[in-house]
């Protein structure tokens, strides 16, 4: 049976009872406004780590992972987002008119890539969808529960863990639902405290196991600290 994988934080494996399990998908709930990230990077200090963004440019994210991250992090970064090509004379010079081109850099749709890049993950490491809400709002249900799917399966073969950020927002997309059904572990994250970033995770699912009723204060700067004066 394969090992428990750390969260990256002591006291926070303390509170799941030794970690997160190896071949799980890990859907984290948060507003958009929060640090949640931060619970992202405690956990890439763990293992390996493809991380996909569907939003961000892979430069852009890679700048910011480097500033956090450890000696020992290692990662690579994909970027699948669709991205317009700013055409007509690089929109006429920022911006006398004439608007970017309705083309776009790649004929392959963002579930597409992400499917390809699932498909090369290698050796014993984990995955991070970041956020999901691109993939959410496309209308191929049947596709994207395909890549969920595949992306289940490829994390238990290498014995890895999949992480879902799902940003909550005050719509959500038409296929969170499926995001959250399909994921074995949800952690739900509350701002609590304003001017300090004291946050409360609670885990709502836990598939296979008891879930607590209780919740616990995080603070998320660079990465998690658990605040072990105080269970909520």
């Amino acid at each position: 049976m394969p090992d428990n994988i750390s969260t990256g934080n002591q006291l926070l494996d303390g509170q799941l009872a030794g970690g997160l399990r190896a071949g799980d998908l890990l859907a984290i709930r948060a507003p958009p406004a929060s640090q949640s990230e931060a619970i992202i990077h405690t956990l890439m200090k763990e293992r390996p780590t493809l991380y996909i963004s569907t939003l961000r440019q892979a430069d852009a994210v890679r700048n910011d992972l480097d500033r956090v991250a450890t000696p020992d992090m290692e990662f690579k970064v994909a970027f699948v987002g669709e991205m317009a090509n700013m055409g007509g004379e690089m929109v006429k010079k920022l911006t006398g008119k004439r608007t970017l081109s309705n083309d776009y850099s790649s004929q392959t749709g963002p579930l597409d890539s992400v499917f390809e890049e699932i498909q090369s993950l290698g050796g014993r490491c984990n995955v991070v969808l970041n956020p999901t809400s691109p993939l959410e709002r496309d209308a191929e249900g049947e596709k994207y529960t395909a890549v969920l799917n595949k992306l289940k399966q490829r994390i238990m073969e290498v014995e890895g863990l999949g992480v879902l950020h799902c940003i909550n927002q005050t719509q959500n997309p038409v296929l969170r639902d499926t995001t959250l059904t399909v994921a074995d572990v949800i952690w739900t994250v509350e701002h609590v405290s304003k001017g300090e970033e004291k946050y409360r995770m609670k885990v709502e699912k836990n598939r296979g196991d008891p879930v607590s009723r209780e919740s616990f204060e995080l603070f998320l700067n660079r990465y998690v600290e658990v605040d072990a004066t105080r269970n909520l």
